[in-house]
């Protein structure tokens, strides 16, 4: 096992792109063998540890992120980056991970966005609808009356 280990380290990042991009585009991913599902697995797992310094610095490049969901979308950006790579044309497979991944990112930061402004904007209605409801026992007195 650790010969095995050894080997998808020491591979090239175009024979770990190949390797990953047979498991994900594969049509049918129940035809795939247990053997090529677990070294798909352990090339992207290499990948990722050779790669992970850096998404992590798209995500901090973020500040406003929360950072479990922006790491999600950070890792299906990177695994779309890997499944969608064109390995013919020698670009460094962080070219089009920037784009991937920065996409991602972004969607989420919109999201987010768009999911505080609809709070704020809920709380400002809801206040303006309640606030007619709401009665305060200290104006109306009753909080000091003897009974």
């Amino acid at each position: 096992m650790a010969n095995l280990n050894s080997t998808i380290t020491l591979q090239t990042e175009q024979n770990l792109i190949e390797v990953c991009q047979r498991m994900l585009c594969a049509p049918n991913k129940e035809a795939l063998t247990h053997s090529e599902k677990r070294s798909g697995d352990r090339a992207f797992a290499e990948l990722l540890k050779r790669y992970n310094r850096w998404i992590w610095k798209q995500i901090n490049s973020i500040p406003r992120l929360d950072s479990d969901d922006a790491y999600s979308a950070a890792l299906e950006g990177f695994q779309k980056a890997i499944a969608t790579f064109n390995l013919t044309t020698g670009n460094a497979l962080a070219s089009w991970a920037y784009h991937c991944v920065r996409g991602a990112l972004g969607t989420v930061l919109r999201d987010q966005l768009g999911q505080a402004a609809r709070v704020e904007k809920l709380a400002a209605t809801t206040s303006l609808v309640y606030e007619d409801e709401l009665r305060d026992p200290y104006e109306e007195g009753l909080c000091c009356k003897k009974w």
